[in-house]
């Protein structure tokens, strides 16, 4: 399974209205942030039968990173309470009845409970929204990150192709710090602290003091 993979927000589909319960695969380490492309091998068995059910319905699952230890606060206590809702954009079947897709990143939601284990986990989702406490320095965070963008690639920092072409061209905050999350964060833990920071202001700084970490 190989790391997400940015995208621009031109390339999302519309907005989908929230379902109530979603299909959601717990891995170790993995984050879906939104704007972003995870591609996937899909082989255990119940993962299978989820696929083909998403491939018949609205073509959605989520991601959610699971804990280790589990946290027996949380329902259910195996995965984090904010995860990503995804699109698969494309599938392939292969003869041994495994498959490749990619998921696109879509929205975060909050996790109500645990609605089905078997045969695989359902959950019950709540959207989580995202604040913004101060627009303004939210504008001049994303206008920061993007120079820092900038900074790396000209440093030499390998950034993936799509996001130099476009990174420029972005205008929302949100889109923005998102993007740039899912390029530059390495480390599981900062991908879901991101995540999880509902306030964009707070979301930004977070992102761009990673960044400018990375160019010191």
């Amino acid at each position: 399974m190989s790391e997400d993979i940015p995208i621009p927000a031109s390339s999302l589909s519309p907005d989908l209205p929230l379902p109530g319960e979603i299909a959601v695969m717990a891995l170790p380490q993995v984050v879906l942030l939104p704007h972003s492309l995870l591609p996937l091998h899909i082989f255990e068995t119940k993962y299978r039968l989820m696929l083909s059910l998403a491939l018949a319905g609205n073509r959605r699952f989520a991601i959610a990173q699971k804990l280790d230890p589990p946290d027996f606060d949380l329902d259910p206590p195996d995965m984090a309470s904010v995860i990503g809702v995804g699109l698969i954009r494309a599938c392939l079947e292969r003869e041994d009845g495994t498959s490749d897709l990619v998921l696109q990143g879509l929205q975060r939601v909050r996790v109500t409970k645990l609605a089905q284990a078997d045969p695989f986990p359902r959950v019950g989702i709540a959207d989580f929204p995202t604040t913004n406490s101060d627009p303004e320095h939210s504008r001049s965070l994303a206008r920061q990150i993007q120079e820092q963008c900038r900074r790396l690639r000209n440093a030499g920092y390998r950034l993936p192709e799509q996001l130099s072409e476009h990174i420029g061209q972005m205008t929302d905050p949100e889109v923005i710090c998102d993007v740039m999350a899912a390029a530059c964060l390495r480390e599981p833990a900062m991908r879901q602290k991101a995540m999880e920071t509902g306030d964009l202001k707070h979301r930004l700084e977070l992102v761009l003091g990673t960044i400018k970490a990375i160019g010191k």
